[in-house]
């Protein structure tokens, strides 16, 4: 749909529907912090693959397997994301955060098998750097979506406490009568 000849009423996206699924492209994402984040675990889990893609001794395997999870992990992350086809759901940041946490843990272990096989292997200690690069990028994000957790479970709490304090005032009122 072209926008720009869109009237003053129909100015601007369709708004989100209420159902699972695609709701909206929002392509201004990718400039928001989680986004490029997004993209840095990308470029980053793509450079460590193809630093460690040539040797599959000494741990070259583990660190070639965790950095392409990373890499399509953070591909569809950042598409979900994207397209805002992640319900809000608190649930959904759980899983996001878990994995995020799991494969920082990853990451920093493939990147110690590196360090410690550096010497044999010239590759290896660039293969490690990106993947210490790697640990903390993920990292970030996941501390990032610990925040959004933190927040959305407050939000949570004071919608129940509003509405309980709601309910017991109307019942507090009911019995007066």
């Amino acid at each position: 749909m072209d926008y720009s000849t869109a009237s003053p009423a129909t100015e601007g996206p369709p708004p989100a529907s209420s159902s699972f699924g695609v709701r909206s492209c929002s392509p201004e994402y990718a400039k928001t912090p989680r986004g490029i984040l997004k993209i840095a675990q990308m470029l980053c889990s793509l450079l460590t693959f193809a630093l460690s893609f040539g040797w599959s001794h000494y741990g070259g395997g583990w660190l070639t397997f965790v950095a392409i999870m990373g890499f399509i992990k953070a591909v569809t992350w950042f598409v979900l994301h994207l397209f805002n086809a992640i319900p809000d759901v608190i649930f959904n940041y759980f899983i996001e955060v878990i994995g995020y946490c799991i494969w920082t843990i990853f990451f920093f272990v493939s990147g110690i098998v590196a360090v410690v096989h550096g010497p044999h292997l010239s590759v290896a200690g660039a293969a490690a750097f990106f993947a210490f690069v790697c640990m903390i990028v993920f990292g970030a994000d996941a501390a990032f979506q610990l925040l959004d957790l933190r927040s959305a479970w407050k939000a949570r709490n004071d919608r129940r406490q509003m509405q309980t304090t709601t309910n017991a005032d109307e019942d507090d009122i009911f019995i007066r009568r």
